[in-house]
């Protein structure tokens, strides 16, 4: 081989060799870097402080906080929680409170549309975004809303217990807190399904609160008033409905006459399984809660978000009250 041949090879192999070492040490350092990036986003999700309040202590609310306080748990994320108590002047004085101690965000489950605006109002003029879950507020500025379609899930009570009835017979109804949306939409679906079947009478409507007492009182109220009148019972969530079954029972009339309710959570798709409630309409905590805490962090993050998410309804009878059940337990909801 000729010199020049010989300082070309050598070149070359030099050349490569450097190559490689510059590679190495590249994919060395990519190595090590993603561990701090790793330990930093970790340490900017610890430094998150997330504000809640809700509704009040009804069964329905009460997994959502529960459920709430698991993710922020899993995640390591400070999250201060409050109950209203069903009181909007309780909701907005705990709305206050949080701005002043500066989290990051707020995850609302309002008492009812219209109750908290001005609070709502001064948590954003104040740079703190709100999330609002299972029910809205009257307000364009929420970051957004995460919840199911309420108008639907009363349209399908409606309809399920007209056609139980055959179309035909007087019923009563069991409204949720008088002018929560959550209230507002469900009597709105109820209403325009029930305008299908023109021989379904509605005999009477009341508030209920959402509360297994009120239930009670209401349909010992009714049965009462309206004796055997009443052919079937359209009640806004499960907690009052199982309040008019347990009134039922003591006068003997428990499985007599259809009733239907709203959230199948575990005590309602029990009583559903025993043949006590008709049938429920499923909402999923689970899929709120992880999505409203979801939906706060990445608003934190100046990320996209949609002004609304919807999960869907679902009717639950004793044919399929089962996977419901079992679909509960994989949650661990019982552990909470």
């Amino acid at each position: 081989m000729s010199r020049y041949g010989i300082l070309k090879t050598i070149f070359v192999l030099v050349a490569l060799s450097l190559i490689g070492l510059g590679l190495a040490s590249q994919t060395k350092q990519e190595a090590y870097s993603h561990p701090a990036d790793e330990e930093a986003q970790q340490t900017a999700v610890k430094n998150i402080r997330l504000g809640a309040t809700i509704l009040g202590d009804n069964a329905f609310p009460q997994t959502i906080k529960k459920l709430l306080i698991r993710e922020a748990e899993n995640k390591g994320i400070e999250l201060l929680v409050y109950d209203a108590e069903g009181n909007n002047k309780e909701q907005a004085r705990q709305i206050r409170s949080m701005i002043a101690q500066q989290v990051d965000a707020i995850i609302l489950n309002p008492v009812d549309a219209n109750g908290v605006v001005e609070a709502v109002e001064e948590a954003i003029h104040a740079g703190i975004p709100v999330i609002t879950v299972n029910a809205v507020v009257n307000s364009d500025r929420i970051a957004s809303y995460v919840g199911s379609n309420d108008i639907e899930a009363g349209e399908m009570e409606a309809r399920y217990i007209a056609e139980m009835l055959r179309g035909e017979g007087n019923i009563v109804i069991l409204n949720g807190i008088t002018g929560q949306s959550t209230q507002v939409q469900r009597t709105l679906g109820i209403k325009t399904a029930l305008q299908l079947f023109p021989n379904i009478h509605i005999l009477d409507e009341k508030s209920g609160n959402w509360k297994y007492e009120e239930g009670y009182r209401l349909m010992k109220q009714w049965d009462l008033e309206f004796g055997d009148k009443i052919n079937g019972v359209i009640s806004q969530n499960d907690e009052m409905a199982l309040g008019a079954i347990q009134y039922w029972k003591e006068v003997g009339k428990a499985a007599k006459i259809p009733i239907v309710g709203i959230d199948g959570q575990e005590a309602g798709l029990a009583a559903v399984d025993r043949g006590e409630l008709t049938a429920t309409v499923f909402q999923d905590a689970v899929g709120q809660a992880k999505l409203a805490l979801d939906l706060a962090l990445k608003v934190i993050k100046e990320e996209k978000i949609a002004k609304s998410y919807f999960i869907p309804f679902r009717l639950v009878t004793k044919e399929n009250t089962s996977y419901y059940l079992h679909l509960l337990s994989d949650y661990a909801l019982e552990s909470l």
